[in-house]
């Protein structure tokens, strides 16, 4: 075997396992494009250039037909050095991965497994809301306690904190008795003036990706520690559609002087 037709095995090879394993994050943890305030397409992209690149060229280089003792030794430091990385790539985005999409007061949250406090979480209302998802983020609503010295406790705690009302599961009910607040409280998609931070072209992107019409959605802020967008909503179930790509932060307008 030549050193091109090992080369291209391990391309073959490469693609394979790292693209199933990409493919698997962005499909299982992922829906709605929520990757897209995520940050996690950085990762991906990472791991597919390392492990997808560097591993068959690097055994382009070291590939010797006529010493393939030496050959295969080398070959398995590659493929071990592909392994940690990608292990470690796939940890990173284990312990990251988006565990709740929350409705809170005005907007949707995205919150990633460390974001969530392991005693906040021992508190939780129901099993779905003591436990940290596996398969992509749960969809809940905040609900407060109509009792007024509870509340002022909870936002106390906060203050104290430095915390706020979305990372706390204690507080977590069904989205769907919050369907009312949430539809009342987004916007139709003919609405004028747009926010700021919205691209036309991006919500038309985000529209035609949904396969519906623009008066079947509604649009409500999304944030995550890591970006900021918009989330389409059905217009009658308020479930959630796709986010619209977040602008860029060279589109953002300059700061008034």
């Amino acid at each position: 075997m030549s050193r091109w037709k090992a080369s291209a095995l391990h391309l073959i090879i490469s693609f394979l396992v790292v693209g199933s394993i990409a493919g698997l994050i962005y499909f299982l943890w992922f829906p709605y494009h929520l990757i897209r305030i995520a940050g996690m397409d950085r990762l991906l992209l990472t791991m597919l250039g390392v492990d997808i690149v560097a591993g068959p060229l690097l055994t382009l280089i070291v590939f010797k037909a006529h010493d393939l003792r030496q050959t295969r030794r080398d070959l398995a430091v590659i493929g071990l050095l592909q392994l940690s990385f990608m292990a470690y790539a796939v940890h990173t985005a284990w312990i990251t991965r988006p565990v709740f999409l929350i409705w809170s007061v005005d907007q949707m949250h995205l919150l990633y497994a460390n974001e969530i406090e392991p005693r906040h979480l021992a508190q939780g209302r129901t099993p779905e809301t003591r436990s940290l998802s596996w398969t992509g983020p749960r969809l809940f609503a905040v609900s407060l306690p109509k009792d007024h010295e509870a509340r002022a406790k909870i936002f106390e705690d906060i203050i104290r904190e430095q915390s706020s009302l979305e990372r706390l599961p204690e507080q977590y009910a069904a989205y769907e008795g919050a369907r009312a607040a949430i539809l009342k409280a987004s916007d139709r998609l003919d609405k004028l003036p747009r926010p700021k931070r919205l691209i036309e072209s991006h919500l038309d992107s985000a529209v035609a990706s949904s396969g519906r019409r623009r008066e079947q959605l509604r649009l409500v802020p999304i944030s995550s520690s890591r970006d900021v967008s918009y989330l389409l909503l059905d217009a009658e179930t308020a479930a959630p559609i796709v986010v619209v790509a977040p602008t860029p932060v060279s589109a953002l307008p300059a700061p008034q002087e």
